[in-house]
């Protein structure tokens, strides 16, 4: 009896050390901390970076005007233990601003292989893979010619800047009139006489900020 209690365990035991010793597959998302990514990818991304993103997040990714920074404390905050997957199909869908859906799958890893690069991410010998999601060029842009909300800076995700409204044209431009005023006193100083908001609208109510805490007020825009 106790051979063969002696030899079940040294088997159980054989079995620990032998899965402990076997690579595990883990089953995690990407994030910005695995870091896997390979040289020649990054090299390849920094050529397509240079061609279709650097004009609006700047060459050294620091970011310009409204298209944020690409390196640095900030952008490792807000995606730090997020999936890349999700900065992937982000990219797919809606940049370039002039053609989204325009990159290829593997153009969009090797750009994200050269921002983990820019991030002081070390590239290791295992290739970046990631299931981008797949579209036609122009879907993310198509996506606002049919609505008529202005829900950001560049009035969508893909910076389109197009709206569908037509009313307003070059022909009757110049006949504009004043329609109401927002007086925004109530909302407290405005020592910056020259800062300029720009207005969002979100299923048809209008959103602005004034004041020196930027305070936000909405109104319904046909009133």
């Amino acid at each position: 009896m106790k051979i063969v209690f002696r030899i079940g365990f040294a088997a159980a035991a054989a079995y620990a050390i032998l899965t402990l010793a076997l690579p595990q597959t883990s089953t995690a998302p990407k994030t910005l901390r695995d870091g896997v990514f390979t040289a020649e990818q990054a090299n390849r991304g920094e050529q397509i970076y240079t061609a279709k993103c650097a004009a609006c997040h700047g060459d050294n990714l620091a970011g310009m005007e409204t298209a944020p920074a690409l390196s640095g404390a900030n952008f490792r905050k807000s995606w730090d233990g997020q999936p890349l997957l999700t900065l992937g199909n982000r990219i797919k869908a809606t940049m370039p601003p002039f053609a989204p859906n325009s990159l290829a799958a593997n153009q969009v890893t090797d750009v994200l292989s050269f921002i983990l690069k820019s991030n002081e991410i070390r590239a290791g010998n295992v290739a970046l893979s990631l299931a981008i999601s797949g579209g036609t060029a122009g879907a993310a842009g198509s996506l606002s010619k049919g609505n008529t909300d202005w829900t950001t800076y560049g009035a969508d995700l893909a910076s389109t800047r197009y709206a569908p409204l037509d009313q307003i044209n070059k022909d009757n431009f110049n006949k504009l009139q004043i329609a109401w005023r927002l007086n925004t006193n109530n909302l407290g100083p405005t020592p910056d006489r020259l800062y300029a908001s720009t207005p969002l609208v979100v299923d048809g109510t209008l959103y602005v900020t004034a004041g020196t805490a930027r305070s936000v007020g909405s109104r319904d825009p046909r009133d």
